[in-house]
């Protein structure tokens, strides 16, 4: 069982779901269960190069951006260039959500991005 993490961006994102739009907060949280049995089979790894070894969850229209602390610890590039600095105080079993997001923000983020 893993156990699900929210970073600072992603809390405000969902507690603004929870006001405005209570149905897509719910599927939200459908999926946060689904990710806690199983994270690997319920998401895609994202491919793109500024996006390497993120992964990432469907909820209706929403996307989940994660990473899954076991396979951080054993990416040592991404450690060096992200600097979690709650790392060593994390379980091998915990879950980082940094991004909930409707699909058309996320996109246009992303395009922004490169």
């Amino acid at each position: 069982m893993y156990k699900i993490y929210l970073l600072s961006n992603a809390t405000r994102q969902l507690k603004r779901l929870q006001k405005k739009a209570r149905s897509r907060f719910d599927e939200i949280n459908k999926v946060f269960d689904q990710l806690s049995v199983d994270p690997k089979t319920e998401s895609i790894l994202l491919k793109d190069p500024i996006l390497r070894g993120f992964r990432r969850a469907k909820a209706d229209e929403d996307r989940i951006r994660f990473r899954i602390c076991e396979e951080c610890r054993e990416d040592q590039l991404f450690l060096k260039n992200r600097k979690c600095v709650d790392c060593h105080g994390m379980p091998e079993n915990a879950i980082k959500i940094f991004d909930i997001e409707h699909r058309r923000s996320v996109y246009k983020k992303h395009k922004i991005k490169r």
